[in-house]
């Protein structure tokens, strides 16, 4: 016989090993399979893989969040240098609207001043409240920065006099001035 020809029974004899060894691999595999470690192998690389799909889902939400903010305290900038403005023009108003009105009538001029800044800052502190109560809903953790800015404002307005005290110490003021210029 020649060595590259095997025979019938020799290839006979080879296909039963080469089933034996196959039927032994696949024991083998399930023995590997009903470990308890590989178990848990498998278990954790499933959990592994839902724990990454949540990862990039939460970082998503939270790129989005962030862009939010960022727009959102963007125009709470916007808004506060608005609200500046107006209170530079409103000042200058006043002082010109005062001016005016102690000439012609000095009661009437204190009473509609005195009107006018409140409903001003009426509307400042309820601008002031919408954007304080839109940024605290977007990002729940700077209440504290805005328990400090309602600290901040609270502690302005006691220090500052009320319209009808500002208004009645400038009287006196005026009436001292013209007493002693007369």
């Amino acid at each position: 016989m020649k060595k590259g020809k095997l025979t019938s029974v020799q290839l006979e004899q080879k296909i039963i090993h080469l089933q034996s060894e196959l039927s032994r691999h696949k024991k083998r595999i399930l023995d590997y399979e009903e470990n308890y470690h590989y178990r848990l192998l498998d278990e954790l690389k499933q959990t592994n893989e839902k724990l990454s799909k949540r990862n990039q889902l939460l970082e998503g939400s939270y790129q989005s969040l962030h862009n939010e903010k960022n727009k959102l305290e963007g125009e709470l900038n916007r808004l506060s240098e608005n609200v500046k403005e107006k209170d530079l023009k409103i000042t200058e108003l006043e002082g010109l609207l005062k001016q005016k009105d102690q000439k012609v009538n000095p009661q009437k001029s204190v009473d509609f001043q005195q009107l006018t800044v409140m409903n001003e800052s009426k509307k400042i502190q309820g601008t002031l409240e919408k954007m304080t109560d839109q940024q605290s809903f977007v990002h729940p953790n700077t209440d504290t920065k805005n328990k400090n800015d309602k600290e901040v404002l609270e502690e302005k307005e006691k220090n500052s006099l009320s319209p009808t005290d500002w208004f009645q110490r400038n009287i006196m003021e005026q009436s001292s001035k013209n007493k002693k210029n007369t």
